[in-house]
């Protein structure tokens, strides 16, 4: 442990020059790419990964849980972020320059990291859900692409050492979790126990941000209510049909990668009332379950191009 927090010291002080390397990868544990990838896996379910739509979704349990985890915590500890902002490389094109920005001003509190935790149970949880490849590479793999994105949060001065390393072991903690009491010994899963716990955490992480007077984290913890209270109510209602449902065609994930991505950042970013942040947050992980069955029925109902006179 003093070994991994004294490399994570000495890579806060890297050149400048490594600063946008870093930032492309910290892309790789942010929430919002993750949740993407999430749902266009869902949707098209390929043939090559085994039981690829049950381990999204399950995946995705995991991910709601780590952000009510992560925004519990935030809200009880209420840690700063360190004070300094690396400078962007001058020799950098604008919008290169803009997304540095984007990436290292930020506010909000710091412990633990968001990037590690949601990295972790990203990246954690394929190496423990799939069925491709070995365990060992999948688990080097993952631990790879977790250790990139922890040291990323420290090289861009957005978190210190200790908010990385709490995040990871949150993660683990998910981990097991779900190989506890969603794994089942026969492969077979569900994200019932994720979203459930998922849920009970937001309600809790609600309560706290609101009484400390934490407005980013209350909005954090109704968009983890929402997506927890509408995946169980939407799962436990469609999800065995939709598991089998077929995938989806190119135009239907143009309609609905927008929809739902349209309707969770909104929940996420705008500030709205609760209830309001609940529904438009049920909503998204309803649409995103439901989207192979609308899929399957337009498939099976072709709209003919034919005018009858």
């Amino acid at each position: 442990m003093l070994q991994y927090t004294v490399l994570f010291h000495v890579a806060s002080s890297v050149p400048e020059v490594l600063i946008p390397v870093f930032v492309l990868i910290t892309l790789l544990g942010d929430a919002v790419l993750l949740f993407a990838v999430l749902s266009v896996l869902y949707w098209l379910a390929p043939e090559s990964i085994p039981d690829a739509r049950r381990i999204a979704i399950t995946i995705v349990g995991l991910a709601v849980a780590a952000l009510a985890v992560t925004l519990t915590i935030k809200s009880v500890t209420a840690v700063p972020r360190p004070p300094t902002v690396p400078e962007a490389p001058l020799w950098l094109p604008e919008f290169a320059t803009t997304l540095i920005r984007s990436e290292t001003a930020i506010d909000g509190y710091g412990f633990p990291s968001g990037h590690a935790i949601a990295a972790t149970v990203f990246y954690g949880g394929f190496a423990l859900l799939l069925r491709v490849w070995t365990r060992r590479r999948r688990w080097l793999a993952a631990g790879a692409f977790i250790f990139a994105v922890g040291l990323s949060r420290v090289v861009i001065q957005v978190h210190n050492p200790i908010d990385v390393v709490a995040g990871i072991g949150l993660g683990v903690v998910l981990l097991v979790f779900t190989a506890q009491f969603v794994l089942q010994p026969d492969r077979s899963l569900s994200p019932m126990p994720l979203f459930i716990l998922a849920g009970a955490i937001a309600v809790a992480g609600l309560v706290v941000s609101t009484s400390q007077g934490h407005p980013r984290e209350a909005t954090q913890a109704a968009v983890s209510i929402g997506t927890a209270l509408g995946g169980v109510l939407v799962w436990m209602r469609y999800g065995t049909q939709a598991v089998f449902a077929p995938p989806l065609r190119l135009r239907e994930l143009a309609i609905v990668l927008p929809l739902t991505g349209g309707l969770w950042i909104t929940a996420y970013s705008v500030s709205l009332p609760i209830v309001v942040t609940i529904f438009l947050s049920a909503a998204a992980i309803g649409c995103i379950i439901l989207a192979p069955l609308f899929a399957g029925w337009v498939q099976k109902n072709p709209v003919s191009s034919n005018v009858d006179a």
